[in-house]
């Protein structure tokens, strides 16, 4: 009996800790319209009698109107997101759009978005005589400015289930969409600018189809639109909407008049299509079409079915391999739960070399500074050199350099003679007695300053290694950089998160500094905390500007590993950040990077992150005294309902 009820103290208590880790997660930060002291969502006028401003503030419109048959009113929908969250996949909803024959009617609808709360209204009209009320068609206008900019609307979609896609709505952006409708059957013709028989904006045109200002003959604006091409998605949408934990979707888009469109960061053709994956929780895409400062957004959510405890060799409690080790993590075979072959992985040991191009640093009118490694795999003597020239052929190169650590080691090389301005590529050669590797071709440009004097420091003097971080420091010693990542090899398809720190460790102000960042061709680039990102030299560039005595700062980068990286090779990001020394007026350097190897062999995943517990955990002191609060209350309920069971 004791066992029962102290089993049902424990179920009680593990359901309340779980209970508290959704209501944290639930208490992420989420995009919130129309609160607080917004405009209400949903209000209405007699436009027959009164025309009203169609933004927000516009104080005719109300709660509630009177009409009489042959009236039209004007239901307005306003939306503001007052949270500091994007509300993505944001869409305005209506009903009715037609009604019986009636004395009152009440509008109702609201605006939704897949990243928060639904915010509601309603408004009414009261009818003098029992009337029809019905929707004019293409009388709806969408104002995303909430005062100008005019769109015409899918009425189908906004009086639908689905609702009028708006996209996604950025913190304190608001706007306005307002739909007419008839009192009664008949036939009326309410006055608008662009029907009331004069020239409103003076351009010698009176109303529509006439002035070219009016879009119809019920739009209130006469004056004359600036004519430009607009940049329009035609259409996003995935096939299938809905995987398997682990499944792939294929995204489809099509757009107009748009320059190029972006998914995740990464830009693809104006029109096409596009695997996306593996997805393992449901997934927000957004695609982003722009053009001449023009942005469209459209987002769309894709849900991932979850498979309740699937039976894999690597959690099926088996020694499948007879290696006498079982399941993940104990099997050395097993990367995760879900492997399902328990046999040991083959190691791939790479006995080639590897050279490895890295960015051009201390750019000159007339020379640069050419780095790079090389990585022997082999105790052989090794040599390594670059080849350079104006065009990808290349055609020159340096001298050869003895390389000796086994692992990797940092080369670098100056060439001169070079012109101002001038754009150059070049790649590392490393070659012993396994063969010859060529690593990528990398594209610079020499400077066109004619007063910027170039000083080449020697080659970096301090290198420390801890794990796969590199901190170096230019021969001046004033800037100490670092790269640093959490994983100690990438995985095929994962995601690799790096950390760039810069500190000035001088006594003077470091003029002009500017950090860039390049990742190798095994990584595609998915956003960073700052900077813009050059897709054909895969390179974030920050301007820093002047960094004070001490001053220091950090950049996140965030890229996924591709499905055609070598497995054993190491794939190098580059950090490097060249500046002015305000006592020489030199350009310095620093570098810095980061090594990680490529490999099938997945580290792991699982932990708590995985399970949503770091998440659930307090990190304020009073979370935590209210967690211990919570779970001393429900150990004194379960000793009071076991007393009374006794």
């Amino acid at each position: 009996m004791r066992k029962k009820y102290m089993k049902q103290i424990i179920k009680t208590t593990l359901g309340a800790i779980f209970g508290l880790a959704i209501f944290a997660t639930s208490a992420n930060a989420q995009a919130v319209f129309n609160s607080p002291g917004a405009m209400p969502t949903i209000t209405i006028s007699n436009s027959t009698r009164t025309v009203c401003n169609y933004g927000p503030i516009d104080s005719c419109w109300k709660s509630s109107t009177t009409a009489q048959a042959g009236d039209v009113v004007a239901v307005h929908i306003y939306y503001k997101n007052t949270s500091n969250t994007a509300a993505q996949g944001t869409t305005l909803g209506l009903k009715p759009q037609t009604s019986g024959s009636t004395t009152s009617v009440s509008f109702t609808g609201g605006v939704a978005s897949l990243s928060g709360p639904r915010a509601t209204g309603s408004a009414s009209v009261s009818i003098s005589s029992a009337q029809t009320v019905s929707y004019i068609p293409g009388s709806g206008k969408w104002y995303p400015s909430a005062t100008s900019g005019t769109r015409s609307i899918d009425a189908s979609a906004l009086f639908g289930t689905s609702g009028f896609n708006i996209g996604t709505v950025a913190p304190g952006e608001q706007g306005v969409l307002v739909a007419f409708f008839q009192i009664g059957n008949e036939t009326v013709n309410p006055t608008y600018q662009c029907n009331d028989g004069q020239d409103n904006d003076g351009d010698g045109f009176i109303d529509y189809p006439s002035d070219p200002g009016c879009s119809s003959s019920t739009d209130n604006d006469e004056y004359n639109q600036v004519q430009q091409l607009q940049c329009v998605i035609n259409s996003f949408y995935a096939s299938p909407t809905s995987v398997t934990s682990g499944g792939y979707t294929t995204l489809y888009w099509s757009t107009s008049n748009c320059d190029y469109v972006t998914i995740d960061g990464i830009t693809y053709p104006v029109n096409g299509s596009g695997s996306f994956g593996p997805l393992y929780t449901g997934r927000n895409y957004e695609l982003r079409a722009t053009r001449s400062g023009q942005v469209q957004t459209r987002s769309l959510f894709v849900s991932v079915n979850q498979i309740i405890n699937p039976t894999y060799q690597c959690n099926d409690g088996y020694d499948n391999d007879s290696d006498g080790k079982v399941d993940y993590p104990n099997d050395p075979g097993c990367s995760s739960y879900t492997d399902n072959d328990e046999y040991n992985q083959v190691i791939i040991t790479v006995t080639q070399p590897q050279a490895i191009t890295t960015v051009a640093t201390i750019l000159g009118q007339t020379s640069a500074r050419l780095n790079g490694i090389a990585v022997p795999n082999s105790t052989y003597s090794t040599t390594a050199w670059f080849e350079w020239g104006t065009s990808g052929n290349l055609g020159s190169r340096t001298t050869s350099q003895s390389v000796t650590n086994n692992t990797s080691t940092y080369i670098s090389d100056t060439v001169s003679g070079l012109v101002p301005g001038g754009v150059y590529y070049y790649r590392t050669v490393v070659q012993n007695q396994n063969g010859t590797a060529y690593g990528d071709i990398v594209r610079f440009q020499t400077t066109r300053n004619t007063t910027t004097t170039v000083v080449t420091p020697p080659t970096v003097v301090t290198r420390v290694v801890n794990r796969d971080v590199v901190v170096t420091r230019s021969a001046a010693s004033l800037l100490e950089l670092r790269v640093e990542n959490v994983y100690d090899r990438m995985c095929i398809a994962g995601e690799m998160d790096y950390t760039v720190t810069y500190r000035n460790i001088s006594s003077q102000t470091l003029q002009n500094a500017v950090l860039q960042v390049a990742h190798p061709k095994e990584l595609t680039f998915i956003n960073s905390s700052r900077g813009d990102y050059e897709v054909v030299d895969r390179t974030v560039t920050i301007a820093l500007g002047d960094i004070p005595a001490g001053g220091s700062g950090t950049v996140q980068v965030r890229a996924r590993v591709n499905t055609s990286a070598v497995i054993g090779n190491l794939a190098v990001t580059t950090a490097t950040v060249v500046y002015t020394n305000t006592t020489t007026r030199a350009q310095e350097d620093a570098i810095a990077y980061s090594l990680v190897t490529v490999s099938n062999d997945c580290p792991n995943v699982l932990g708590a992150s995985a399970f949503g517990i770091a998440s659930f955990f307090p990190n304020t002191l009073l979370g935590w005294l209210l967690l211990i609060l919570v779970i001393l209350a429900l150990i004194v309920l379960g000793r009071q309902m076991y007393k009374k069971r006794d």
